[in-house]
């Protein structure tokens, strides 16, 4: 009997410890779906990247808000200089954020070198309640994917952005203890749930902290005020948080570099703060990049280089970090890693860049895109399709294109449609002659060529569950151009 009631209690103790375990598995597995996992939009999430890189594999971090996330690329400086770089930026990131940033930087890398931004010295509140939940639930994600975390420095974290942030007339916050467990977030994305919640936007495979913005306004250029520098006063906090910044920093074996990346739209206020901070930076015998009086050396333009008041673009980005790869290399013995196989993440980013300077060049180009669809589809990792639509001039720019890619004028004559990948013709397709052709480019797309009912060429695309047809509206060569690097359609024209 007492053998009986053993074996139950056991049974009983087996049945608790199993069902916890499935409860806790299963609430991980749907908790992960719906957490928060964005410091930068589009899903993706700089502390994620930041725990999967190879340990001390970082030589520089380049610490600050979305003005380091937009104004630095670490693809220019890798292919400058071979350093290894990351751009540990968070959208609006404020002085309690950039604080708990180094200390989550230095669990996993030991950088040579940290360039703190400064625009947080402007401002203590932040100006939208997006921002605030940034700041709040970006280190999750270093802990673990399933299941919220409660440590001392996450915690902290939230217990000063509820301080600073909780009496704002712009929004309303819920208590520490709600945000703590993320359930505002959790409880509110029911309706707002997308293909990346269910699996890891591809971009993390090469992403390193950076977003690229690749428009462009025309900025006024900012007022250089006339300030005296007896007015250059420089708040407590502000002397406290750099001070912190340097102890952090240099207490982990570091070398610390404060910037202010170039943006035309500051206040008078802000231009003391920045001023202040400078001259308080410089009289500790600190290094201070002021991109804010680097215009002639940087070269970058109000007119081109920014896509609004707050932010440089694309085109601003490379010449600012074309500045940074100088610098770092004229004042810091930092090591090439071209040739290194463990930073193969870098040179997979720079080719994600590369790639983005064609797919601007493929469809910006006022030919047509007559040599750039030549140059360009003749490379790797670019899939190209083309089909004759009417008749051709032999004399013509659609029929030059075609003799580049090796396509004869008796092959032009007879019509149809030609896949080309990377470089190599791997499929032809002659209308009324053959059966429908199927290629299929990588696992998310696949090219189907047939003929029509009323006897044309059809060329089906399957793209990220999206079917596509062409049409056959002008007479020229219709090409397509599918970059497997960026997973788009990069390029979709008739070239008469």
């Amino acid at each position: 009997m007492e053998q009986s009631n053993n074996y139950k209690t056991i049974m009983r103790i087996v049945g608790a410890v199993v069902f916890v375990l499935l409860f806790l598995i299963v609430y991980s597995k749907i908790y992960n779906v719906f957490r928060y996992k964005d410091t930068h939009g589009d899903y993706l999430s700089m502390p994620v990247i930041l725990k999967d890189l190879p340990k001390d594999s970082l030589d520089v971090a380049f610490v600050g808000s979305s003005h380091t996330v937009c104004g630095v690329l670490p693809a220019v400086i890798w292919e400058e200089t071979g350093i290894s770089s990351m751009n540990v930026g968070i959208s609006g990131m404020d002085k309690s954020t950039c604080i708990a940033t180094l200390n989550e930087l230095f669990k996993y890398q030991s950088p040579q070198v940290v360039l703190v931004d400064l625009y947080n010295v402007t401002f203590d509140e932040h100006a939208v309640e997006g921002n605030v939940v940034r700041a709040m639930f970006a280190y999750e994600p270093f802990e673990s994917k399933g299941l919220p975390v409660l440590d001392k420095d996450r915690m902290r974290l939230i217990d000063d952005e509820i301080r600073i942030n909780g009496d704002s007339d712009r929004y309303e916050l819920s208590d520490a203890d709600d945000y703590y467990l993320e359930w505002p977030i959790v409880h509110s994305r029911y309706q707002e749930l997308k293909a990346n919640d269910f699996r890891e936007n591809p971009r993390y495979e090469y992403w390193l902290g950076e977003e690229p913005v690749m428009r462009t306004s025309l900025i006024s250029p900012p007022e250089l005020y006339s300030i005296p520098p007896e007015a250059y006063i420089l708040s407590d906090e502000n002397k406290e948080y750099i001070d912190e910044v340097i102890r952090i920093v240099e207490s982990n074996g570091s070398q610390v570099v404060f910037t202010i990346i170039p943006y035309p739209d500051y206040s008078d206020k802000d231009f003391i703060q920045f001023m202040s901070a400078d001259s308080y930076i410089r009289g500790m015998g600190y290094n201070i990049i002021n991109g804010l009086f680097l215009q002639p050396d940087i070269g970058y333009s109000y007119d081109t280089d920014f896509f609004n008041g707050d932010h440089l673009n694309y085109w601003g980005a490379k010449k600012v970090s074309g500045y940074l790869a100088n610098y770092l290399m004229m004042f810091y013995e930092l090591e090439d890693h071209r040739d290194d196989p463990k930073y193969m993440r870098w040179e997979k980013n720079w080719e994600y860049m590369h790639q983005m300077d064609q797919k601007w060049d493929l469809q910006n180009d006022e030919n047509g895109a007559f040599g750039t669809v030549i140059r360009s589809s003749l490379g790797s990792n670019l899939c190209t399709i083309i089909k004759v639509t009417g008749d051709l001039s032999p004399e013509g720019s659609s029929s030059a294109i075609a003799y580049a890619f090796g396509i004869s004028e008796a092959d032009l004559a007879k019509g149809g449609a030609w896949i080309i990948d990377s470089g190599e013709k791997v499929a032809r397709y002659l209308p009324g002659k053959e059966e429908e052709i199927e290629y299929e480019v990588n696992k998310n797309l696949s090219v189907k060529i047939c003929d029509s009912k009323d006897d044309k060429t059809d060329i089906y695309f399957n793209l990220d569950r999206r079917n596509m047809i062409n049409s056959d509206d002008e007479s020229g060569l219709e090409i397509f151009v599918y970059d497997e690097v960026l997973d788009e359609m990069i390029y979709n024209g008739v070239i008469k």
